[in-house]
Formats: C-alpha cells, structure tokens, sequence
C-alpha cells in the first residue's frame, strides 16, 4: 500500500540486479491477477538464473550453428535434447498466449536444466547443443531482452533478436516413440511398462508379462479373458 509506505521501489532493484532480473522475478512469482509477495531471496535467485543462462552462453559458443541435415541425423541423446527443446518451445508459446507467464518461467527453467545437463553429460551433438542454446535465448526474449539480445550477438548473429521471428515447435518432435502401458489383474493396477506407440497386442503382452509382481499372480493360472486396449492398458483376467 502507498499510503503505508510499505512498497517496493522497483528502481533500488533495478540498479542493484538490472532491469532484466526485475522483470524476470516478477513474472516468475505467480499468475498475474494474483497479488505477490516480494522477496529479495526470490529477487537473488532470479539474478542467479541471469547469471547462469549467461555462463552457459558464453563457455559453449564453440558450437557451430546447425544445420538441418546434422538435426535430422540426431539420435540418442540429442533426439531427446531436441525433444525436451521444441516441447518448451511448445509451452512457452501456449503459456504466453493465456498469459501465463509463471508457467513459461518454470518451462524455461526445465529446458536451461536438461541443456546444462545434456552440455555435462556429452552425449549429445554440438549442433543439437546450439538448437538448445538458441531456443533458450529466443525464449527469454520477451521477459529478458537485455539479455537476450547480448547472447544472441554473442552467438553470432547480426540481427538483432527482437526482429527475428518467434520460434515454431517441430510436431514431429512432440510425438513421443514409448507410451505407459497400465497393467491389470482381475482389474486392479500391477505395474506398468514402456512400450513403442501404437505397439500390437503380441508385443504389449509380452512386455507386460516381463513384470515380476504380474508374472507371479497369472503363472501357473487360466487366463479367462485378455483385454488390450491399444497405448492404454493390458488386462489380464485370471
């Protein structure tokens, strides 16, 4: 309240942490019709993720900008980092659509996680590494420009970022290859497993039959009934 005296000058926050950590806090906190609570744990947190998304920019611009053909050859590792890059940009754009920019915030932070940990692990290609690293900053365009526009340069790019066109998630890249199969006895819920989508009866039930606690309950017993209900389930009636 103003007339207790009791608000927060946006200003001391700005010249101690930078505009972009302001910003980044504020939209990071709760959906924007709720009121917040300011912190300055929160408000150091958020100067901590500038940092970090800065560090990691700057110790891996020796990977080269990809190409579509060595995208299209990722495999493994990169596949999944790729995955986990067009889904957040998938969410982002939906969060930022319904104004849920809270929701976008934790999505970016998953995919700064899953880059820093794919950059540790070093599995996957240097090419996929800079789709990453290029959708981070894209991501954080909006709600981090000073920022962003400081990596997108040191990335090598000219053009300035804001003129640059919003990303578009690959929807080939948000179908998944594995689907959770639920597995029943007598209709109660055993365990489940991972099986290709779209897997045919033969395959599902093998899978299924490889958990212990369901082999132990229909070994040496009648199978009445078997229901598959293909991506869903597999019901084994004894």
């Amino acid at each position: 309240s103003k007339s207790k005296k009791n608000t927060i000058d946006p200003t001391d926050v700005i010249a101690s942490y930078g505009a972009d950590t302001a910003r980044w806090f504020i939209l990071s906190d709760s959906p924007p019709e709720r009121d917040m609570e300011w912190t300055d744990s929160g408000v150091q947190g958020a100067y901590r993720f500038v940092n970090r998304i800065s560090r990691i920019i700057l110790e891996n611009l020796n990977s080269p900008p990809e190409t579509e053909r060595d995208l299209a050859l990722s495999d493994g590792a990169s596949k999944d980092l790729r995955r986990t890059v067009h889904q957040a940009i998938a969410d982002v754009t939906e969060d930022f659509e319904r104004f849920h920019y809270n929701r976008a915030v934790a999505h970016i932070y998953e995919l700064v996680n899953s880059t820093s940990a794919a950059i540790n692990d070093g599995r996957a290609t240097a090419a996929t590494i800079r789709e990453a690293l290029e959708a981070i900053v894209r991501l954080i365009g909006p709600m981090m420009p000073h920022l962003a526009e400081e990596m997108w340069r040191a990335l090598g790019h000219s053009q300035l970022l804001c003129d640059v066109p919003w990303p578009i998630a690959d929807k080939a890249l948000l179908v998944t290859d594995n689907i959770t199969l639920a597995i029943q006895v007598n209709g109660k819920l055993r365990g489940t497993v991972q099986v290709a989508v779209g897997a045919d009866e033969e395959s599902a039930v093998t899978a299924a039959r490889s958990i212990q606690n369901v082999a132990e309950l229909i070994n040496d017993k009648e199978i009445r009934k078997l229901i598959y209900v293909p991506d869903r389930l597999v019901n084994f009636v004894v």
